[in-house]
């Protein structure tokens, strides 16, 4: 049996998921030890409490999936950052800085997720919170594979 695949997100879904997601994964006491399972979980029913009710009903899968390409965006506009502040534009504004990051061809494609992104803190944010998840995973993957493991 296949499948159909959904509408893709539109810039507000985007913007919504990314709030969620920062709102959940910064929460100290509630995200204290919890599972990555449990971590989306939580984003899936807060996203799907929160959109608007002509939007569709996003799956766990769907919204980790989503996520996983705009921390991909991100880490793209995060190199693109370095990039120009290796330039070392002295004097330069934030507003001048942006706009040689533009200038980049690579940023052509990044363009409508840099609205979502707006503040270089919430693109560190994200590169760091998702470098912990993917930490999370690899030790919940090597813990049950530990536990699958045969003893000899």
């Amino acid at each position: 049996m296949e499948k159909n695949r959904g509408t893709s997100f539109n810039q507000q879904e985007d913007e919504l998921l990314c709030h969620v997601y920062l709102e959940i994964s910064q929460d100290l006491i509630a995200s204290n030890n919890q599972t990555l399972k449990k971590l989306w979980e939580k984003i899936e029913k807060t996203y799907n409490e929160k959109k608007t009710e002509s939007w569709e009903i996003r799956s766990q899968r769907s919204l980790e999936g989503r996520m996983d390409t705009i921390l991909y965006a991100v880490r793209n506009l995060k190199s693109c950052v370095i990039q120009v502040q290796n330039m070392h534009p002295s004097g330069a504004s934030d507003q001048d800085i942006m706009e040689k990051i533009m200038s980049i061809s690579v940023f052509r494609i990044l363009r409508t997720i840099l609205s979502v992104l707006q503040h270089h803190n919430l693109l560190e944010f994200l590169q760091i919170r998702h470098n912990v998840l993917l930490d999370q995973r690899k030790q919940n993957l090597k813990g049950n594979f530990m536990k699958v493991t045969p003893q000899a």
